[in-house]
């Protein structure tokens, strides 16, 4: 669409982001329920129907004080 993209990229290439690279202090919520980053390993990502990812100002208009540090919402396919 006329945007650039990273080196590398390429539309619907998997791209797998290890909880160890996270900052502990990253929010995360699995369909909307906050749960601890730990928990994002125990995660099958067949069962992710969609990812967002808030930073700055839009996450903590959701989420406060709690998601100053970012916000990663899960929502799993039902």
């Amino acid at each position: 669409f006329g945007r650039p993209t990273p080196a590398g990229f390429r539309p619907g290439k998997a791209t797998t982001t290890t909880t160890s690279k996270l900052g502990s202090d990253v929010l995360v919520v699995l369909d909307g329920i906050i749960i601890p980053n730990s928990q994002l390993k125990d995660i099958d990502p067949k069962d992710i129907e969609s990812m967002s990812v808030l930073k700055d100002k839009s996450a903590t208009e959701l989420y406060g004080e709690k998601g100053k540090n970012g916000v990663i919402i899960i929502t799993s396919k039902k």
